[in-house]
């Protein structure tokens, strides 16, 4: 048996072009840099041009129930945050996003409200395509847009609307796709909006969400996380969800024990407004002669979940490599380039940073952006009892033994004339034969895509495709759609699996047309 590892890094290519200024005091780079539009790359603490000890705060996911009790406490401490909210949560308690909209401006900064899609499904928005991913913005808008504009009523400059994609994946929808999303309605919003605070559990920094998932992890040793990697980064974007209620408790503190805000404020941290410096950071004292600065960094999948990452920082001294929340990182220095080699992660989502530094040591440039680990897909092992559903090399050499599989799909009476008839009892209107299988693309940690070009034989001229993304292990279709036709203008037709039965080969679904119909349909190997 041999097995394959398949890994796609999702949107690990990044570039950054930035004016650094040079001070002993500040770390002033981007300044207003993050503009209107949906950008390809994550939007970090340096576009918007935080100094050293500033913080953003942000929360997600919400509103929750003690969202109002949130933002009472925020109103009464003067700690502006960003609200990113999920449309259909803003839609369910409308009177809590009207809430931190009517507080805004008794906090200096505000109180903002923002996009952060409209379901947080449990797939990704890459994995939902461009359809998927503008349907998430926009909306998600549709529900939000009053809220946002209110919460920026006393900026004279007028509202902005900013996003968050859920699981902060989206970049991997590639330059020409984002385009295409701009295009379709989400170009009023800035982002995705990141984070360097507060992303990962480990022994030394927290994640909120992770916190309260975890046995033995209780609100002061998440607190105790949250503060030891501020102090390591010196200045971010902060994550946490005000859709749990120790989060809440974490922020405000309880009897006897100060929360988060008080402890980061007693450390010299100073809260401030994701727009606070919008109009570009200060001037620095004296005259600036320091070259710009980019980054490159360009990843390159190896076997057994071992990634390589080339980087290359034109104009700085250093530049430091850094996984997820390693503070140790690699730095590489005259030339400041080089490549990690032969790091291995876990399947997962995992985030590189890469930072620039000048001669002195100090950070001029940065940009983080995700990557995906995927599962194993064994190619050759014919002993599992699903393998038509899981493995890749069982299903390609049906084909390749002059068989296919089968699409047929509207279910009708057996009685129809011409009607097709997989198996007795069972009969469908349309046949689509397999002609070509393209190769698998894992797209996540458990996922990957898989797609056939079709025949009808009853319609020649229909040459389409269907897709499906696959559920490692199991099979199961997460989603998929059918495209690619070449007559007509017909639009993409989206699928939903009902049954699976790996041992035979066969998945049931519905076809999901623009109207709401659904149409049954038996993906299948032949004979089954």
């Amino acid at each position: 048996m041999k097995t394959r590892t398949v890994a796609l890094l999702a949107a690990l290519t990044a570039s950054l072009s930035v004016v650094a200024c040079a001070s002993s005091e500040t770390l002033e780079e981007d300044g207003d840099s993050a503009g209107e539009a949906v950008s390809t790359r994550n939007l970090g603490r340096n576009d918007f041009g935080l100094t050293d000890k500033e913080l953003v705060l942000t929360l997600d996911d919400g509103p929750g129930p003690r969202t109002k009790e949130l933002v009472d406490f925020f109103v009464q401490e003067k700690v502006p945050a960003v609200f990113f909210e999920v449309g259909k949560n803003a839609k369910a308690n409308p009177d809590a996003s009207a809430y931190v909209a009517s507080k805004s401006a008794l906090v200096p900064g505000g109180l903002i409200v923002a996009n952060h899609s409209l379901s947080h499904s449990g797939t990704p928005l890459p994995k939902m395509g461009v359809n998927g991913a503008t349907s998430e913005i926009v909306d998600a808008d549709t529900i939000l847009a009053p809220h946002i504009k209110a919460s920026q009523s006393q900026f004279a400059s007028g509202a902005k609307s900013f996003f968050r994609p859920p699981y902060g994946a989206f970049t991997s929808l590639g330059e020409t796709n984002i385009a295409t999303i701009n295009a379709r309605g989400a170009a009023k919003y800035t982002g995705p909006i990141f984070w360097e605070i507060g992303g990962e559990l480990t022994d030394k920094y927290s994640a909120d969400w992770a916190c309260w998932a975890r046995s033995g992890v209780d609100i002061a040793r998440c607190q105790a996380g949250y503060v030891a990697e501020a102090q390591l980064r010196g200045r971010g974007l902060i994550l946490v969800h005000d859709v749990h209620s120790k989060t809440v408790d974490m922020l405000k503190g309880t009897t006897g024990r100060p929360g988060l805000i008080a402890e980061l404020r007693s450390k010299g941290f100073k809260f401030v407004g994701l727009r606070a410096h919008e109009a570009g950071t200060p001037e620095p004292a004296a005259a600036v002669d320091t070259p710009n600065v980019s980054i490159r960094a360009e990843s390159h999948p190896q076997a057994a979940g071992s990634v390589d990452v080339t980087v290359e920082a034109i104009n700085a001294a250093s530049v430091v490599v850094y996984f997820d929340q390693d503070e140790m990182g690699k730095k590489f220095s005259q030339p400041a380039s080089g490549t990690v080699k032969g790091r291995k992660f876990a399947p997962g989502q995992h985030t590189v940073r890469v930072v620039a530094l000048d001669a002195a040591g100090k950070v001029v440039s940065e940009q983080a952006t995700n990557f995906i680990i995927a599962q194993p897909i064994d190619n050759d092992d014919a002993s599992a009892s699903n393998s038509a559903c899981v493995n890749y090399g069982q299903l390609a050499r049906v084909r390749d033994r002059g068989h296919h599989f089968d699409l047929f799909h509207k279910q009708v009476d057996c009685s129809t004339p011409g009607a097709f008839q997989p198996v007795a009892g069972e009969c469908y209107k349309f046949k689509g034969k397999e002609t070509v299988a393209k190769l698998p693309e894992a797209v996540g940690a458990d996922e990957w895509q898989v797609q056939y070009d079709l025949t009808y034989d009853a319609d020649p001229s229909d040459k389409s495709k269907i897709s499906m993304l696959l559920e490692v292990g199991t099979g199961h279709i997460i989603t998929g759609k059918r495209h690619g036709f070449s007559s007509g203008n017909r639009p993409d037709v989206a699928l939903e699996e009902t049954e699976v039965d790996c041992s035979k080969g066969i998945w049931y679904g519905n076809f999901i047309y623009a109207n709401g119909t659904k149409e049954k349909f038996r993906f299948s190997k032949p004979n089954q």
